[in-house]
């Protein structure tokens, strides 16, 4: 083979490698991959940005699936509230997610952090210990942080009506100290207990649980049923001053049933819980059990 033929030979194959390579690319373009693990967001992202507020027309969607944030056991530290804001993609996925806000408790004090680059500038409001170690907070600032970034990231919603859609939720770890600043953007989930000034007292110690007094059996999911699924759906509520249960949200879940659990914990009725002879609203955690027999 001559010298001009190997030339030509090598130009027409370099030829089709890269025509094949255009094919390729143009057949399965690249696509941005959203954020995995708990790699941190420092302010919006560019989905957050172009996101739609929630509104009654595009609510925040049922959430489908749900992952617990894993207590840290590295950190000395007894738990944590951290408000994340999502941002979901056209089929529910969260494509985003940032801490906006954090309250982290441990033995001996007890602080709260205001913005999503709050582990660089360790403003706290510091309640109790005056001699608290700074390293120990950021620790666990940054710990439960990453602890609630890993969890959200792999929860899954229904989609929304308009996408992206940007939405505010708590994230508690532990012994979680309440966020009092906190407030959801726009209608709060069917999952999720908000409230910004509440003085609702805690069931424990001193403080007994009341007697139910109105029982709702959850119905049952025809697609549950027949998938077979059962167990135990751990929630927790709010019991106004007059014994009807204010609100309820979510904290063990199985997907198929907490729609169920919910619906029939909200029509529970208890008796008033008093304290010092007037009726005042409190928290509890209740159980819905889902059994097949």
């Amino acid at each position: 083979m001559s010298s001009r033929q190997i030339v030509t030979s090598c130009a027409a194959m370099a030829l089709i490698v890269c025509a094949g390579s255009w094919y390729a690319v143009s057949a399965f373009p690249l696509h941005a991959t959203s954020q995995s693990g708990s790699e941190r967001q420092a302010g919006p992202g560019p989905l957050e940005r172009s996101a739609k507020a929630v509104t009654p027309e595009n609510p925040i969607p049922r959430r489908i699936h749900y992952e617990a944030p894993v207590l840290p056991n590295t950190v000395e530290a007894t738990g944590g509230t951290l408000v994340v804001k999502l941002t979901l993609d056209s089929v529910g996925r969260v494509a985003e997610a940032r801490v906006i806000d954090s309250a982290i408790k441990g033995p001996g004090f007890d602080v709260s952090f205001s913005g999503d680059r709050a582990g660089d500038q360790v403003q706290a409001s510091l309640r109790g210990e005056t001699g608290l170690n700074i390293l120990t907070v950021r620790e666990a600032l940054n710990t439960f942080t990453d602890a609630a970034l890993v969890s959200v990231r792999q929860w899954r919603y229904d989609p929304p009506a308009e996408a992206p859609l940007t939405f505010d939720v708590p994230v508690r770890i532990g012994k979680a100290p309440e966020i009092m600043a906190f407030k959801a953007a726009g209608p709060a989930p069917k999952d999720t207990i908000v409230r910004s000034d509440d003085t609702a007292l805690r069931v424990g110690g001193n403080i007994k649980a009341p007697t139910k007094i109105r029982d709702v059996r959850p119905a049952y999911p025809p697609i549950a049923r027949a998938a077979n699924v059962t167990g135990v759906v751990i929630l927790e509520v709010r019991i106004g001053p007059d014994g009807h249960v204010e609100d309820a949200h979510v904290l063990r879940s199985i997907p198929l049933l907490d729609e169920a659990a919910l619906d029939a914990v909200k029509q529970w009725e208890f008796t008033p819980t008093l304290m010092n002879g007037q009726a005042v609203p409190i928290i509890m955690i209740v159980t819905v059990n889902f059994t097949t027999q």
